[in-house]
C-alpha cells in the first residue's frame, strides 16, 4: 500500500518536472536565445513549486487528477481550451521577447514583484490541493470518492481558492516574462476559469450535501471582501 502511494506521488513529481522542462525548452527554442533571465526565473519557480508540492498530495487525489472520469466533466471543452491557450501564452511571450519585440516593454519594477506574486500563486495552488483531496481536474461531484465539503485552510476565506491562486500565478507569469502580448491568452484563460467556477458553484450547491451551509458561512467566491 505504501509502495503504491509512493509510486503515485513519484509519478506526479516526475510529470511536473517533465512538463516544466518541456515548456521551458519550447520557450527558449522559440525565443532563439538562452539569455532570458526572467524566463529562467519564472519557469524555474513554477517547476520547483509544482514538483515539491506534488510530493505532499494525497495519492487518491493524484489518481483523480491523472485519470478523471471525463464523461462526468460539466465543462466539456474547458480542459481543451486551457490546454491550447497556456502554451500559446508561453509561445507569444518567447517570440515577443526573443524575436518580435512588439510589446516586450514591461518595466522591471513590474516584472520583479510579478515574480514574487507568481511564486505565491503556484504555492497557494499547491496548498489548496494539499488541503482539498477532492481537487479534481473535472467539474464534477465525486460521489464515488464520498466527497465532502472542505472548509479548512484557504477555504475559510473564499470558496474557490484554487481558481484564485491559479489566476494570480498566470497573470503575474505573463508580466514577469515581460510581454504584454502574452497577457491576451491569459485573459481568455481567466474568462474560461470564471465560467468554470460558475459551473462548479452551481453543481456543488445542487448536489453536494452541506455546501449551501458552507456558502452561507463563507460569503466570498474568489477574492476576500470583494467577490
Amino acid at each position: 500500500m505504501l509502495g503504491a502511494s509512493a509510486n503515485k506521488i513519484g509519478s506526479m513529481i516526475a510529470l511536473a518536472i517533465f512538463l516544466g522542462l518541456t515548456q521551458s525548452a519550447m520557450a527558449f527554442l522559440l525565443a532563439g536565445t538562452w539569455s532570458l533571465p526572467f524566463f529562467w526565473a519564472a519557469l524555474g519557480i513554477q517547476t520547483l513549486v509544482l514538483s515539491i508540492g506534488a510530493g505532499f498530495l494525497d495519492p487518491a487525489l493524484i489518481d483523480e487528477r491523472l485519470h478523471p472520469p471525463g464523461h462526468q466533466d460539466k465543462d466539456t471543452f474547458g480542459p481543451l481550451i486551457l490546454g491550447i491557450l497556456y502554451p500559446a501564452h508561453l509561445a507569444l511571450a518567447a517570440l515577443d521577447v526573443g524575436c518580435w519585440h512588439l510589446s516586450d516593454t514591461v518595466p522591471l519594477l513590474v516584472r520583479l514583484p510579478a515574480l514574487l506574486l507568481l511564486a505565491a500563486g503556484w504555492s497557494g495552488l499547491m496548498w489548496t490541493m494539499r488541503i482539498n483531496k477532492f481537487f479534481s481536474r473535472a467539474v464534477r461531484v465525486q460521489h464515488d470518492r464520498e466527497q465532502t465539503v472542505v472548509a479548512d485552510g484557504p477555504y475559510r476565506l473564499v470558496r474557490h481558492p484554487g481558481y484564485a491562486f491559479l489566476m494570480l500565478a498566470l497573470l503575474n507569469q505573463a508580466l514577469a516574462l515581460g510581454s504584454w502580448l502574452s497577457c491576451l491568452p491569459v485573459l481568455v484563460i481567466v474568462c474560461q476559469l470564471l465560467y468554470r467556477l460558475g459551473l462548479e458553484e452551481k453543481l456543488l450547491t445542487d448536489q453536494l450535501d452541506g455546501y449551501q451551509d458552507y456558502v452561507a458561512s463563507v460569503r466570498f467566491r474568489l477574492v476576500p471582501y470583494i467577490w
